[in-house]
């Protein structure tokens, strides 16, 4: 088989190249589309999702025991395998004590106007998991002036951050002590110590407490003490976009076992749209591997019958001299696999980098801070990276090209076991 393809050397280079271009093709497709895909995880994991949970249909009210829910099975669902990070808020109505008095606001003018704004507490708790992310240092623009602000690890220890106009009425400093009381549960109380001074001011809206100068910020803990054991809000932070749906299940099934009819808020659309583009990329460079096949499949059968017109008469003379047609076939088969295997290693040699560098260009920049494996690697064993980065899918494109090999074997073969030995001559001549 050897020497008959060196002896017809044109012929064989001619299958070697069709299946060389084919494997090539192949490998390189499937390089880029696991890239897309392996791109399409990592989007998951650096833009990820989230979920807001609230009490259904209410909205944050520290004047409303229906808008909170139990902040223990909120923690709790913090505990999740899907969940990367938990925040939560509530806000309470606070009330004076002996201890601390928030500052006039309203006007008795305003009390007359709002009758309901008597008897409220003047002072607003407000629990939170990290004040930097808070909205009133976030989009009312308040600072921290001394101290420091509420910080994760300040979950379940008396803290409190008040405002320099209530430091400065109550005469009281980083380090002092002070307890408030709950509008909504007259007997809870909470002694607090002051961590931090913020810049919150007199903003002469009603009622008090919604003013920023009577805002205390405390541990979600010590607002929820204050709150019957209720917040308002968890933000959840998932690892994966794509456990979202899982997740509120989860979720469903944690709030519904507690009484609490819950809301949830999706934050996922940056994801949907920035994996959009790459599942295209999948998408088509898999549509591209199915077509190249097909096509390849037709030209690789057209080819082999036009290789075997020409080795009719040889044929026949064969049959003549008793060579049976299986042997023949067999002898084919040989002849057209030598250069087929060595094209198709060829070909996954060649095309696994020019996959790696075309992803690099594709994705590199759509991606901010991703390399594909084999474009990463480094070192001397980076230079080979691209090729073993292809092993996944040398398996796929072997069996497409032993079906591209069955394919243009098939033509022959046909005419082979069709006609008789004379037959086959007639047809030569």
């Amino acid at each position: 088989a050897l020497l008959s393809d060196l002896h017809k050397i044109d012929k064989a280079l001619l299958q070697a190249l069709l299946f060389f271009v084919v494997a090539a093709t192949l490998t390189m497709a499937y390089g880029v589309s696991s890239a897309a895909d392996e791109a399409v995880a990592e989007v998951r994991r650096g833009i990820g999702g989230s979920v807001l949970a609230t009490r259904a249909g209410a909205l944050p009210d520290p004047l409303d025991k229906g808008s909170g829910y139990p902040y223990s099975v909120a923690k709790g669902l913090g505990a999740s395998k899907y969940v990367k990070g938990s925040s939560f808020y509530v806000c309470v109505n606070g009330a004076e004590t002996g201890s601390i008095k928030g500052i006039p606001v309203v006007s008795s003018s305003m009390f007359a106007l709002f009758p309901d704004w008597e008897g409220l507490g003047r002072l607003q708790i407000v629990g939170a998991t990290e004040t930097e992310s808070e909205w009133g240092f976030v989009d009312r623009g308040l600072e921290i002036l001394e101290g420091r602000g509420i910080r994760p690890e300040d979950e379940g220890r008396p803290y409190a951050v008040i405002s320099k106009r209530m430091a400065d009425h109550n005469l009281i400093g980083i380090g002092s002590s002070f307890e408030v009381g709950s509008y909504l549960y007259p007997g809870a109380s909470a002694a607090l110590e002051v961590i931090g001074i913020h810049s919150g001011e007199d903003e002469g809206s009603g009622p008090d407490y919604l003013n920023a100068c009577n805002t205390v910020y405390t541990p979600v803990s010590a607002a929820a003490g204050l709150n019957g054991g209720s917040i308002m809000q968890a933000a959840y932070d998932l690892y994966d976009p794509a456990d979202m749906d899982a997740f509120i299940a989860d979720a469903e099934g944690l709030f519904s076992g507690a009484g609490a009819d819950m809301a949830y808020e999706r934050h996922e659309l940056d994801f949907l749209l920035a994996s959009a583009a790459l599942r295209g990329i999948t998408k088509s460079c898999s549509a591209a591997a199915a077509s190249i096949t097909v096509v390849a499949a037709v030209l690789a059968g057209m080819a082999a019958l036009y290789l075997m017109l020409g080795r009719m008469r040889e044929i026949g003379i064969l049959l003549s001299l008793g060579e049976t047609k299986l042997g023949i076939l067999g002898q084919m088969a040989v002849e057209a696999l030598l250069p087929a295997v060595l094209a198709m290693a060829l070909g996954v040699c060649a095309g696994a980098p020019i996959g790696a560098f075309i992803t690099e260009r594709a994705l590199g920049g759509a991606v901010p801070g991703w390399a594909p494996g084999a474009v990463a690697a480094a070192g001397a064993a980076g230079a080979w990276a691209p090729i073993s980065a292809a092993a996944g899918g040398v398996p796929a494109v072997c069996a497409s090209c032993l079906l591209l090999f069955a394919t243009s074997l098939a033509a022959s073969a046909s005419r082979i076991l069709r006609y008789s030995p004379a037959g086959i001559l007639r047809r030569a001549e």
